[in-house]
């Protein structure tokens, strides 16, 4: 599971693990994620952070539903928050 992510989050890899730990601890909406990221990353134009956030949905380790974001495999959201 770790060579996919890494695959994917190299180029930008502190916003996208940012963005993956935001969720993983309960974050779920876009404003609370962005929020989150900023303070661990710097400041980032909305249209970015959508950008990579609509990345991590495309490959599926993000879901979307009703306006709400989650990790569903509790094995990935723990090795989210505590190996990357």
């Amino acid at each position: 599971m770790f060579s996919e992510i890494e695959k994917i989050v190299k180029k930008s890899r502190a916003r996208y693990v940012a963005i993956l730990k935001a969720i993983a601890s309960g974050h779920r909406g876009w404003g609370d994620m962005k929020a989150f990221v900023e303070m661990g990353t710097g400041l980032i134009p909305d249209s970015r952070f959508s950008n990579f956030l609509e990345e991590l949905v495309k490959y599926g380790y993000v879901k979307k539903f009703n306006g709400e974001h989650t990790i569903e495999d509790p094995i990935a959201r723990y090795a989210i928050l505590n190996k990357l």
